[in-house]
């Protein structure tokens, strides 16, 4: 298998170094690329320089613009818009689930409070994002746990 190229918008320094290790200890071949804010996102997809992205992990609370402003970013852009969109987040809310499903988020993952939770989380997803474009998308298979 080819080295992943995850495309990581999280503002908070822990988070990022969280699923950085979780990565690198489930031996994943995979290129973390770290952006994090709304603004810094929106210039590297502007600026098309990106190596294909095989997925995106993005936190809904973000500095400039929200993870919610993100993805609208991204399903606007012809290089970013088939990418899967994997969002993350504190809240549980139905309000941010269904807006984040109505906008084409591919999963919802509400943000595990155990290092081993993540782990299973990150494996999942990255085992599984290929399948994520040929599944269809319901209310049932949108959020991971």
């Amino acid at each position: 298998m080819e080295k992943l190229v995850i495309l990581l918008v999280e503002d908070d320094i822990d988070d990022r170094e969280i699923i950085g290790s979780a990565i690198q200890e489930l031996n994943i071949d995979a290129h973390l690329v770290e952006i994090v804010d709304g603004k810094a996102l929106e210039k590297f997809i502007k600026d098309g320089m990106s190596p294909p992205i095989d997925f995106i992990f993005m936190d809904i609370n973000l500095p400039c613009y929200d993870g919610k402003q993100c993805l609208e970013i991204i399903k606007n852009s012809l290089q970013f818009n088939n990418v899967p969109v994997i969002m993350l987040s504190t809240s549980n809310r139905a309000s941010d689930i269904d807006s984040a499903f109505l906008n084409g988020a591919t999963r919802y993952v509400v943000k595990p409070f155990t290092y081993s939770a993540m782990l299973k989380i990150l494996h999942e997803v990255c085992t599984e994002f290929r399948l994520y474009r040929q599944l269809p998308l319901t209310k049932h298979n949108f959020i991971i746990t």
